[in-house]
């Protein structure tokens, strides 16, 4: 779907002095370059964008936030100077850490309704002494751009401007400092992470099935035993963290869970377990042996299904099972 509106903002971080440095901003004509690759993240943003988040209301609990309704009168009338609002809001909320930035505010419309696509990347900071000094130019902004066009922080939203308090954010810029996140999304958006039921089931199962695949010896032994045990907090609220707490992980195991959820904020996220959520994202188990043999089996059951017996000396294991054939197939792949 096309973008109507594409605008493009150089922002410097949060001045340390009085001196305050100016946003400039542009807006990106259609036919560009840039707003054909603009275009490919704003149609990919429901994709990309795996982390939900949601508006804070004020500090009195009234539904009201400023930076919503930057937005809001941005989508409603897109500007360069409605876009300079936003922009200047996330200057001064930018540390010196993460540097000068290139923000880019794409609009338009899909069958949902209205959708904005709000995307930083990071500018290179020896070019801009000079550029700083005169109006910003789409041709500046690509050579900024091109460098750093894979490394950026995204958030998106779409729907009814009355309804819109929820959007999904993803930061592939992030490695591992929780500053980059605060500042994006507590800060600059004045949002928090919000995960549903299903949302934060499905993260943890994802990341203890990566973490079983990385682990091996004892680490995966019990990892693969806390992904059953884990099964029986259908229903309690806890995060990641409280709930490796309450399953005994060792520090290594904990470590590995951490790793596979690639933000590490989200081990302390907290959500209401779903047993079912969790169970499609990790239905069967597999145990592969050194003879060429594996056993595939539902993962709750899998003990059951599967008797294993400890050889004596260094001989392996012996798994045995008994049932009726059902099917027998030939298959290229496990």
């Amino acid at each position: 779907m096309p973008v109507k509106h594409l605008f493009s903002y150089l922002v410097p971080p949060r001045p340390q002095d009085d001196e305050v440095q100016d946003v400039l901003g542009t807006e990106v004509p259609a036919g560009n370059k840039l707003m054909q690759m603009m275009g490919r993240l704003f149609d990919d943003a429901p994709r990309e964008c795996d982390t939900e988040i949601i508006f804070r209301p004020t500090p009195d609990g009234t539904q009201a936030n400023d930076c919503r309704t930057e937005f809001i009168r941005h989508l409603r009338g897109a500007s360069v100077g409605t876009g300079r609002t936003v922009a200047t809001r996330l200057r001064d909320a930018t540390t010196h850490r993460s540097g000068l930035g290139l923000l880019f505010l794409a609009s338009g419309s899909t069958g949902s309704g209205p959708r904005l696509v709000v995307a930083r990347f990071p500018a290179d900071q020896g070019v801009i002494a000079h550029e700083r000094r005169h109006a910003l130019d789409v041709e500046f902004v690509e050579r900024i751009f091109m460098k750093n066009a894979k490394a950026y922080k995204c958030v998106f939203y779409e729907g009814s401007l009355q309804e819109m308090w929820r959007g999904r954010a993803v930061d592939n810029q992030a490695n591992g400092a929780k500053e980059l996140s605060d500042y994006w999304i507590r800060d600059f958006l004045l949002s928090e992470l919000e995960t549903t039921a299903s949302s934060g089931t499905r993260r943890l199962a994802v990341a203890m099935r990566e973490a079983i695949k990385s682990a091996d010896g004892e680490l995966r032994s019990e990892l693969l035993s806390a992904a059953q045990l884990v099964r029986g907090k259908d229903g309690r609220r806890s995060s990641p963290a409280e709930l490796a707490s309450q399953l005994g992980l060792s520090d290594g195991a904990v470590d590995l869970l951490r790793t596979a959820l690639r933000r590490p904020e989200l081990m302390e996220t907290k959500f209401q377990f779903d047993r079912s959520e969790f169970d499609r994202h990790i239905a069967y188990r597999s145990v592969r042996l050194d003879n060429g043999g594996t056993l595939i089996g539902q993962s709750e059951r899998f003990d059951e299904i599967f008797q294993r017996e400890e050889l004596a000396g260094d001989s392996g294991v012996r798994y045995t099972t008994q049932g009726h054939v059902v099917r027998e197939e030939l298959r290229k792949t496990l």
